[in-house]
């Protein structure tokens, strides 16, 4: 069971959301303990594919 939720509520962010989750990644937080809730505010960019 994760210990930290990340929430992430974006909107349009293709260009950025990328960089986000590599920095996420990049944490030293163990990964097992840790789950990213993404809410997608009805893009109409490419967000859903680049989270995908």
């Amino acid at each position: 069971m994760p210990t930290v939720s990340l929430i992430l509520p974006i909107r349009n962010e293709a260009t950025h959301i990328r960089g986000c989750l590599q920095s996420i990644a990049q944490q030293d937080f163990p990964h097992e303990q840790m789950e990213i809730i993404i809410a997608d505010g009805l893009s109409t960019d490419d967000t859903k594919e680049v989270v995908e």
